[in-house]
């Protein structure tokens, strides 16, 4: 235990180095903490060489004059140059000889850690960092770390979960290589504007209420799941899923609700479609006019889920209704007729309509099968 606390202590000294800050002192908040006492641990170049059972050692260049001299200084015995040790028998991290018995600077353990729990806030952005792994292992030193700016790096996966940090809840990834990355469900704010992203997952994004996403190569996102979620920005390209669909619904690659008979009332495909947000608008729309929750859905009803001016829409398909009446009669068996023949144009929701033989085109046996039921000759288009 005494070992594996040692090597986060050390592994920790790394990233205030790379902060370009003294390890002496980090200026967070307006606030000087002070991390150890020692010159020593001011670093300009820092290697992983080996680690034993008592002691883990570190090549390095050390500021500290002294400590330099002492380093470079053949005549200690047996002393492998530029050596720092931490010492998991003492809980101090020193400088030795070669024996590992002699300790001439020291920094404790605990006021480090104390000093650790009071960051609640740290921006490592524009560090050229790649790997996402490194990271994890150091939000994981500071248990009440709030906001975590990690903008313009190199980085390509995310994949630092709750058990890292279970305080985090602002995330700034912007302007990353990121293709994946994985979202946890204490997050408040994320930040992912500016990356390679082709698809994010938010299953778990309960607690989330800011998002941006832009700048990405998404072409759709799924934020049924985000109940809590204020602001969103988007690429006006993004399809945005805001409600949950019964699996009674089917819908289509063109964003179109299929299932529904004729006579459909709005009230029965409300119980259908779920929006857990309250912040996100429904509102049920056909030719220009709201509708009430009594009224028909008909061909071409349009659903429209809106959060703040992002929006999505589904248009609604009644097999048979190619006029968009509500009702299947001889009108429509004459629109799909001049269709057939190619004498008119139709919106995609309406020739999905016509396509009554489920063959992915319309045919004549499409406009006998419509006329059939129009005249009663059939019960049934299904």
């Amino acid at each position: 235990m005494k070992k594996t606390i040692g090597m986060w202590i050390v592994f920790f000294s790394f990233f205030l180095f790379n902060m370009n800050v003294s390890a002496e002192s980090i200026q967070l908040n307006s606030e000087e903490m002070i991390i150890c006492a020692s010159p020593f641990v001011l670093l300009t170049e820092y290697y992983p060489v080996s680690a034993t059972d008592s002691h883990l050692t570190f090549d390095a260049d050390f500021a500290d004059e002294i400590l330099r001299q002492f380093s470079q200084d053949k005549s200690n015995t047996g002393y492998n140059a530029r050596r720092i040790t931490y010492c998991a028998d003492c809980n101090r991290r020193c400088a030795v000889d070669g024996g590992g018995s002699s300790c001439i600077f020291q920094c404790e353990r605990n006021e480090l850690e104390h000093h650790l729990y009071e960051i609640t806030e740290m921006n490592l952005s524009g560090r050229d960092y790649e790997s996402s792994m490194s990271i994890a292992r150091m939000i994981q030193l500071l248990p009440r770390l709030q906001r975590l700016i990690l903008s313009d790096n190199n980085l390509s996966t995310f994949d630092v979960s709750p058990k890292y940090s279970q305080s985090l809840q602002v995330l700034d990834l912007r302007n990353n290589r990121l293709t994946e990355v994985e979202i946890w469900n204490d997050l408040r704010n994320l930040d992912l504007s500016s990356n390679l992203l082709t698809e994010l997952n938010l299953k778990a994004c309960g607690y989330l209420t800011d998002l941006k996403v832009n700048d990405n190569n998404l072409t759709s996102l799924d934020v049924s799941n985000c109940r809590k979620l204020e602001t969103l920005k988007v690429d006006a390209k993004n399809f945005v899923t805001f409600a949950k669909f019964s699996s009674a619904l089917k819908i289509n690659n063109n964003h179109q609700i299929e299932g529904n008979e004729l006579g459909t009332k709005v009230k029965a495909v409300k119980s259908l479609i779920t929006v857990e947000n309250s912040n996100v608008n429904s509102t049920y729309i056909n030719k220009g006019q709201t509708l009430n929750d009594n009224d028909n859905i008909t061909t071409g009803t349009i659903l429209r889920t809106s959060l703040g001016n992002v929006a999505s829409e589904y248009k609604f398909v009644i097999l048979g209704d190619i006029t968009g009446t509500g009702d299947v009669n001889v009108s429509d068996v004459a629109r799909l007729y001049q269709y057939y023949k190619k004498k008119v144009d139709m919106e995609s929701e309406f020739v999905q309509a016509g396509d009554v033989t489920k063959d992915g085109q319309i045919e004549i046996n499409d406009v006998s099968k419509l006329y059939q039921y129009s005249k009663h000759k059939i019960d049934s288009l299904e």
